[in-house]
């Protein structure tokens, strides 16, 4: 099988670029890689492997057009930043005002997107604290269509969120179904 190298340096001398070699009909590459016709490899200046350009994120500065590491290079320096600022209490001061900022700036850019406080997020937590504490204790069957909750996804449904621990256990079906009837009103029956 017949390779050719080809240049994808955007006129950079050859110490500066890399050579990346294309396959003339697929095959074999170097290193005995089998890929598909056309497929190019390059370096990661991580590992130092040559992986398929697929492996590598998209990134506009780079003259490939891909980020000059691989993504699981990527991945693993930035869980192992991540967890390095943790231990740092001026990174998380910090971060803690940027989120602050980001929040501010989302509410302020949209509106019209509630965010999720209110009386039914509070009657879930109630529901599943409930729950996990062994005070109420759910229904095996759906009390609307009787289905076995094996079968189907148990949920909880509530009439009133004034009463938070009064709840109709249903499937995920006759919830969507409850829901798409009534809408989102205050109290709905059965």
């Amino acid at each position: 099988m017949q390779s050719t190298p080809t240049r994808i340096d955007q006129g950079r001398t050859p110490c500066e670029g890399y050579v990346i070699t294309r396959s003339v009909r697929g095959g074999l590459l170097r290193g005995g890689t089998t890929v598909e016709e056309g497929a190019r490899t390059k370096p990661c200046y991580v590992c130092g492997e040559h992986k398929t350009l697929d492996e590598f994120h998209t990134h506009p500065d780079g003259a490939d057009g891909r980020l000059n590491k691989c993504k699981l290079c990527a991945q693993r320096l930035m869980r192992e930043r991540y967890y390095k600022n943790q231990e740092d209490p001026e990174w998380r001061a910090e971060q803690r005002v940027r989120s602050k900022r980001k929040y501010q700036r989302k509410k302020e850019l949209h509106p019209e997107r509630t965010i999720r406080t209110g009386v039914g997020p509070a009657a879930q937590t109630k529901v599943m604290c409930a729950k996990r504490a062994g005070r109420i204790t759910p229904k095996d069957n759906c009390e609307k269509c009787g289905h076995d909750f094996s079968e189907f996804k148990r949920e909880a449904h509530h009439p009133d969120y004034s009463r938070p621990l009064d709840v109709i256990w249903l499937c995920k079906q006759c919830h969507g179904q409850l829901h798409a009837r009534y809408g989102n009103e205050k109290s709905v029956e059965l």
